[in-house]
């Protein structure tokens, strides 16, 4: 829960490209595959997505696109989706 509370609180600073891309990093890590497991942390990465969805901004949906070219996990894939699908929606 630590981890995905302080994610949750990046989303209280406003678009940041730096912001944007440590959420990317962090998603792209907890995605890291574990041997006969999965995930390492499938809900950090959800909550990294969140929060880039929350932030809008060009640097936030450019992450949004590249992690959706990398993310192979469907639950966290359909969250980058929808948050994409949000953005292209609403006026820059």
């Amino acid at each position: 829960m630590r981890g995905r509370g302080l994610t949750w609180l990046l989303a209280l600073t406003g678009p940041d490209e730096r912001t944007a891309t440590a959420l990317g990093a962090l998603a792209d890590t907890a995605l890291r595959r574990v041997p006969h497991h999965g995930p390492c942390h499938p809900r950090v990465a959800g909550s990294a997505v969140y929060v880039l969805d929350r932030l809008g901004g060009p640097d936030a949906r450019a992450e949004l696109r590249r992690l959706a070219e990398r993310t192979t996990y469907r639950t966290t894939l359909r969250q980058i989706e929808a948050a994409l699908a949000r953005a292209e929606s609403q006026p820059q």
